[in-house]
């Protein structure tokens, strides 16, 4: 139990606080990205970040955010900057925007705004991949008085809303440094940054001929209509014409005060659910409660910040009943979340029936490795099933084994199999690929294209779009890929911006590890599309113990031959252990890659010879016999089936901590290794040695049962049919509902 009678004396330790205590914890805080999974610090870390007003650099915490303290969220937006009631556009500093962490008012007399709060990152902390979640949030009710007690000074209310003014400062209109900075972080695209450039430059010119803003609404004075339709949460209503509009507001395009705002036009035409009647909000300029008639907030509608340059506050807007006729509920679309914010929208509209058979096409570059198995996997389960698949895959790579798996695949293809040259970064003949792959969806006419990869997934969107006789719901699985590279390095920056470019073409993310979607989403920025994760799976079989053989090697690796897989990392710890041990341990290396001769010349050079050994590519099952601990020394991964397929023949382990891999170990992740280490993966392969067979076949056994109840093939095939059918809805929901924003309907 904490001691807070420090907090509700009145004692010097917080009432009394020097403001510049509040300034020294901006040390705290580091620079937290867009799309980045961060914990909302206890309260208690909290409230030792506030001055004697319970402010942070001018910005409240409030009582209505304690009930976040301890969650794990996301960041939805960084707060560069705001727009301020009668203040214009102002900047912020170390702030950030999470996705759904709204200001319900409680603790201000239900002020129905429905605010998005303001974060400041010392009251954040981002969250590792491997960090396990709090046992329970932090529910700090204790603190809740002392808050409240600050929440109104007389008539007045005080909020984040009513002091934005002192937490934010003076931004020069001639200072682009925060659009550049946006655009940098992934948070504001060329595209939109030239919009707004155009909208002011044509607003200005504008303003000396006379006229109104671009979109604005203008009417005629005199009494205005208040629409008594008495409206109710969850009635459908359609937002009438401009024409219709225009009636209903006088010059300054005000109803009885509510201006009806230009970001408002957007939804002119489109229909949506009211989500509740708004009868009190709190004045951002006079701190006073300000009460309303006639007013609905209609679900998921907020401003996008187009027409205040590119501001994240995503603000609800507020609608006059005059703005607004009831329609027929069975028309009624779904909003899907404003903002980019992830409010998950109803699955809604047509799309194919739950028992529809479907006709899919699977798009790939290299058919080797994991993602070669996921592809072969979800086929067969697709065809077993009654779906119709087909599968385009890369020429150039893959070898004999690729060639026989591919060709045992074709006899059961109702879709055929294609294979074109692909290479595996941009190249001139992307463009004959596009149209090759164009023609395929038109000639086969599929319900579905699942890319596969990065290249994989760009043909396949972008191919999918480009078809001109059908528009398949297009489905998109990373497997890795661009999401390894450095944010910003060159390659980095270059996969980037193509992600972001085909995020508008992609209907539903079929993410194989959480690790991923987090991933991608931090890489390439919030998205539009529905998602999933859907983890890789294990056939029953594939659950059966593998013994390992009478002459098996100490250790076994098995994967890609290049610098991506650790395999360096591998020898030198090798070359460790023959220096510490009198009996070095023998090492099998099977598989083939880019390193294949490099690693046979480093380990002659290294006098390793007489201890590794590298046979070339096996299956794994088979593999497996060969070494009796299976080492995974990979720099980067995302979920790996070389890890899950040990797990499940019960062959113990010894793995680096990165991208999906904890979510394979589960509760037994704590072993894991820092990649890249040699020191720490000599000391694990030593420890390892000595351990005892019995002592390793215990974590063994209690690894494969736990892999056994969650990565099974029939759940991933069950997860990726239902992530069509989402995407499928997502899209229609789209094409029905455009007003221009971004949304994302994504658990990642």
């Amino acid at each position: 139990m904490h001691s807070f009678s420090r907090y509700l004396s009145g004692s010097p330790s917080l009432l009394n606080r020097r403001p510049g205590r509040a300034l020294d914890n901006k040390r705290m805080a580091s620079r937290i990205l867009q799309g980045q999974l961060v914990e909302v610090r206890p309260a208690a870390d909290i409230m030792a970040t506030l001055d004697a007003d319970l402010t942070l650099d001018g910005l409240p915490f409030m009582p209505e955010m304690l009930k976040f303290c301890g969650r794990r969220m996301t960041v939805y937006r960084r707060a560069n900057r705001t727009c301020v009631e009668g203040r214009g556009l102002r900047a912020m500093r170390n702030a950030v925007l999470l996705a759904d962490s709204y200001c319900d008012g409680a603790a201000h007399d239900g002020c129905q705004r429905q605010c998005l709060n303001f974060w400041k990152e010392a009251w954040l902390k981002p969250v590792a991949d491997l960090e396990k979640p709090p046992a329970h949030p932090d529910s700090s009710n204790d603190f809740y008085r002392v808050l409240a007690a600050n929440a109104v000074r007389g008539t007045q209310y005080v909020c984040q809303s009513t002091r934005l003014h002192a937490a934010t400062q003076h931004l020069s209109k001639f200072n682009v440094f925060k659009y550049l900075q946006e655009m940098a972080d992934g948070e504001l695209s060329p595209g939109k940054f030239l919009r707004i450039v155009g909208r002011v430059l044509a607003n200005r010119l504008r303003a000396l001929d006379g006229l109104a803003p671009i979109d604005a609404v203008r009417g005629p004075a005199g009494p205005h209509p208040k629409g008594d339709l008495d409206l109710q949460a969850g009635e459908c209503v359609e937002v009438r014409a401009i024409e219709e509009i225009s009636r209903t507001v006088g010059p300054a395009g005000r109803n009885r005060g509510l201006l009806f705002e230009p970001d408002m036009t957007a939804y002119v035409g489109q229909r949506f659910e009211v989500e509740h009647r708004v009868q009190k909000i709190i004045s951002e300029e006079t701190g006073k409660m300000v009460h309303l008639t006639h007013t609905v907030a209609l679900k998921n509608v907020r401003c996008a910040g187009v027409c205040a340059k590119n501001c994240p506050r995503a603000q609800a807007h507020f609608w006059r009943e005059a703005w607004l006729k009831r329609a027929a509920p069975a028309d009624r679309p779904e909003a899907a979340g404003a903002g980019g914010m992830s409010r998950p929208a109803r699955l809604v509209g047509a799309g194919p029936d739950a028992k529809q058979p479907l006709r899919v096409l699977h798009v790939m570059r290299a058919p080797v490795g994991g993602l070669f198995r996921h592809v072969l996997d979800l086929s067969r389960a697709q065809i077993a099933d009654g779906h119709s698949v087909g599968v385009i895959a890369d020429s150039l790579t893959g070898g004999a084994r690729a060639e026989l798996e591919l060709a045992r695949l074709a006899e059961d293809l109702p879709l055929g199999l294609l294979r074109i040259p692909i290479h595996r970064n941009p190249h001139w003949s992307d463009l004959g690929n596009l149209r090759r792959v164009s023609g395929r969806i038109d000639e086969l006419k599929p319900d579905v294209v699942h890319g596969h990869g990065s290249k994989g997934g760009f043909l396949a969107r972008a191919a999918g779009r480009l078809a001109k006789t059908v528009h398949p719901v297009l489905a998109y699985t990373p497997h890795g890929g661009a999401i390894h590279f450095a944010r910003m390095s060159l390659e980095g920056i270059a996969y980037r911006a193509i992600e972001r470019a085909l995020a508008p073409c992609t209907d539903v993310y079929l993410f194989e590890s959480q690790f991923a979607a987090e991933r991608l989403r931090a890489f390439a920025g919030a998205s539009r599309a529905a998602g999933r994760v859907v983890v890789n799976g294990l056939h029953e079989s594939e659950l059966l113990p593998v013994a390992p053989a009478p002459d098996a090697a100490d250790f076994l690796f098995i994967g890609e031959l290049r610098a991506l897989k650790g395999v360096c990392t591998l020898i030198e710890a090798m070359q460790v252990l023959q220096q510490r041990l009198e009996s070095p341990p023998r090492l099998v290396m099977v598989g083939d890659g880019a390193l294949d001769r490099e690693l046979s010349a480093e380990i002659a050079r290294r006098g390793l010879s007489h201890c590794i050994s590298l046979l070339g590519c096996k299956p794994a099952r088979k593999a497996f016999s060969l070494g009796r601990i299976l080492v995974v020394p990979s720099h980067a991964e995302s979920l790996p089936y070389v890890v899950l397929e040990a797990a499940g023949a019960r062959v113990p382990i010894i793995s680096t901590n990165v991208g999906g891999i904890p979510e394979i170990f589960g509760p037994y992740a704590g072993g894991l290794i820092r990649p890249g280490d040699v020191g720490d993966l000599a000391n694990a392969m030593q420890a390892a040695m000595v351990a005892g067979a019995e002592a390793l076949a215990d974590d063994a056994e209690r690894l494969a049962a736990f892999v056994g109840r969650k990565f099974l093939v029939t759940n991933m095939y069950d997860q990726v049919i239902s992530g069509y059918r989402a995407g499928r809805i997502a899209r229609e929901s789209r094409e029905q509902f455009k007003p221009e924003r971004s949304e994302s309907a994504s658990p990642y």
